[in-house]
């Protein structure tokens, strides 16, 4: 059963700004308010709700949201980008490797890296420095 939307409130400005930035990083990813609201297990009509500073959610959804949305938890919540925060992922497939490079070790981790730095290069897209 999808979760209704929690924490009602009155649109302030940086509750607005909160949900720009949650419409942001999900178009960046190409993704509608029914595809994040899927991957939340709540209704789009929650994800719309936070989108116009109406709502805002639950602590736990929270703390999913910058992993499901490829930011980090301060560009989330104060709109500050963190150092290193060019090197997040960005759009849905590097969000994606990401995810699955997060459940390899560190060799194997180490060795997908090597592989896709090959494959690029051979694309002619080295790796940025």
């Amino acid at each position: 059963m999808k979760k209704p939307a929690p924490h009602h409130r009155s649109s302030t400005p940086d509750n607005l700004a909160f949900g720009n930035r949650i419409r942001e990083a999900r178009e960046r990813l190409n993704m509608s308010q029914y595809d994040l609201a899927k991957e939340l297990d709540l209704t789009p009509g929650a994800i719309g709700q936070w989108e116009l500073g109406l709502a805002g959610p639950s602590r736990s959804v929270l703390a999913q949201l910058p992993g499901v949305l490829g930011v980090s938890f301060e560009w989330l919540i104060w709109g500050k980008v963190a150092k290193g925060e060019d090197l997040k992922a960005h759009t849905k497939p590097e969000v994606e490797v990401l995810q699955t490079m997060k459940n390899l070790s560190t060799d194997e981790q180490n060795m997908l890296a090597s592989m896709v730095n090959g494959m690029a290069s051979s694309l002619g897209k080295s790796k940025r420095h």
